[in-house]
């Protein structure tokens, strides 16, 4: 459903189309939705406001993303005393996680269904919609599009087979089409009835 056109090579191209439409950089759009860089809908935490103390005697839920917008799952629940590493950060409900490393082959998303206790390493940068602008189901169906992919993999930087793409690049490099919110969430929800009918 989501593809990136080409501008168009005329003047006449953008004459023909339809009432209420206008050429964008993403392609003919409606006239009341907005372009926008991610960023301005989706926020960086910073990491110190959600740094954990560990604490030996206490459960913590690891969580992880999978490649080609798969989802956040639950890596592993395990001790404080047997996590070798001693900085992680506090994972909430409505967060978006990004994987740096494979940013380029889908790896993030929202996290839903968690308990209080979800941490993640400092690969994981947090970051947080702005739920006056953009609808999460409908920023999420976006992102998992494969055009997104290859837009983050030309900006990914490092060797081969080690191109991060770091949260301020991610922000920056994507860009969205934004409907008035209402719209947000209805498209979301079609497209969300349809995956349930898929499934």
């Amino acid at each position: 459903m989501w593809t990136e056109s080409k501008m168009p090579k005329s003047h006449a191209d953008v004459q023909d189309l339809p009432d209420g439409y206008r050429m964008t950089e993403l392609g003919p759009l409606p006239k009341e939705w907005r372009v926008v860089r991610l960023g301005e809908v989706l926020h960086i935490i910073p990491k110190k406001e959600r740094r954990v103390v560990i604490q030996e005697d206490k459960q913590y839920t690891l969580l992880s993303v999978g490649l080609y917008s798969k989802g956040v799952s639950v890596k592993e629940v395990i001790l404080g005393k047997d996590l070798k590493t001693k900085t992680w950060y506090q994972v909430k409900n409505g967060d978006f996680l990004l994987l740096k490393i494979w940013a380029r082959k889908g790896a993030y998303g929202f996290v839903w269904g968690i308990d209080n206790n979800a941490i993640v390493s400092s690969d994981y940068p947090i970051l947080q919609i702005d739920q006056k602008l953009a609808n999460d189901r409908y920023v999420e169906f976006y992102l998992s599009q494969s055009h997104v992919w290859q837009r983050l993999s030309k900006g990914a930087k490092g060797t081969t087979n080690r191109q991060r793409v770091h949260e301020r690049e991610f922000v920056q490099i994507i860009v969205l089409p934004l409907p008035p919110l209402s719209e947000q969430r209805a498209i979301a929800h079609v497209l969300r009835t349809v995956q349930e009918a898929r499934e």
